[in-house]
């Protein structure tokens, strides 16, 4: 993400931290720090702890709203053609779809798998289901 940033804004201490981040030692750090912080939090009480993580939400639905608006303020054309000037590959776009296609990506939304996912969903709790079942 952080190389990602650092392409978008011709930033190289951002990419070049986005490249360190993705060595075998700055994980294995970062997750010592995860730890830490995981243990950190257990010492306080669950009320402090769920207050922390309601407004860890907030953060992130703001952050989803803005990303609406920019994503609304956009057009596609403005999409392939930031992509194609990013990947420095005039094709880009289309490239990414025929592949997808080729491999046996399906595209588009249905509304009647929106329902019977719900259904699955609401019988799953009721019942006590699995989220997958053996053998698929």
């Amino acid at each position: 993400m952080l190389s990602g940033l650092g392409a978008a804004f011709a930033s190289t201490a951002v990419t070049n931290a986005g490249n360190h981040l993705t060595s075998n030692i700055a994980i294995a750090w970062l997750s010592v720090v995860v730890m830490l912080i995981v243990a950190a939090l257990s010492l306080f009480s669950v009320r402090i702890v769920a207050r922390i993580i309601f407004w860890l939400i907030v953060l992130q639905v703001l952050a989803f709203i803005v990303l609406i608006g920019v994503l609304a303020a956009n057009s596609h054309a403005d999409f392939t053609s930031a992509l194609a000037t990013y990947s420095n590959h005039p094709g880009a776009f289309q490239d990414i779809i025929s592949a997808a296609k080729s491999n046996g990506v399906v595209f588009g939304t249905s509304i009647a798998s929106g329902v019977g996912y719900s259904r699955y969903r609401d019988m799953r709790t009721r019942y006590r289901l699995p989220l997958t079942f053996p053998g698929r």
